[in-house]
């Protein structure tokens, strides 16, 4: 690998993957907020016709339930999947172990210490990387992933390595206000 511009050393806690649970489910994809608003929608139109009520408020009041009942499904959904994961995670001795990331100007470097494993990437390899306040979050396809809290990152370097990323990442780049 070429010399590293940024060095990382980071590590994922169960608040951490249960953020990103959130993230990846809601927001990897943009539309699927709005999908379920208005599949949502449309199912409370429907609905009230078939119970033969037509009055907005119904209509609305329906919608509101339909989309409260799916929005809990889901995060009941998440919510499942983060207790197998962090159980599964812990039993190997996963959970909290930390990974070194180095960015050089052509590619990635991962290390996991604890494993004796490490895998070059150019950024092109990448689907997409989405930022929050907290994290860097990088796709290597839609169910493969690495985070990068930026806590771990120097407090010095945050803004440069944001602009770093957006930059290598172009259009594969996403912020996401959370």
């Amino acid at each position: 690998m070429e010399t590293p511009l940024f060095q990382v050393s980071t590590h994922m806690e169960r608040k951490d993957y249960r953020k990103f649970l959130y993230i990846a489910t809601f927001f990897q994809n943009p539309l699927v907020i709005p999908l379920i608003l208005v599949m949502c929608g449309v199912g409370a139109v429907l609905a009230s016709r078939q119970l033969g009520r037509s009055d907005l408020f119904y209509i609305v009041a329906l919608w509101a339930a339909i989309t409260a009942l799916v929005f809990s499904a889901v995060c009941f959904n998440v919510e499942g999947k983060n207790r197998r994961r962090v159980t599964a995670a812990q039993q190997v001795g996963a959970l909290d172990r930390r990974l070194e990331m180095s960015f050089s100007e052509t590619e990635f470097l991962l290390e996991n210490p604890a494993r004796e494993a490490s895998r070059t990437l150019s950024y092109e390899e990448f689907h997409l990387l989405m930022e929050t306040k907290d994290y860097f979050i990088f796709f290597l396809t839609k169910h493969q992933v690495t985070l990068l809290c930026k806590r771990d990152l120097k407090e010095e370097e945050r803004d440069s390595f944001s602009a770093f990323i957006r930059r290598k990442f172009g259009k594969r780049y996403r912020y996401v206000n959370l």
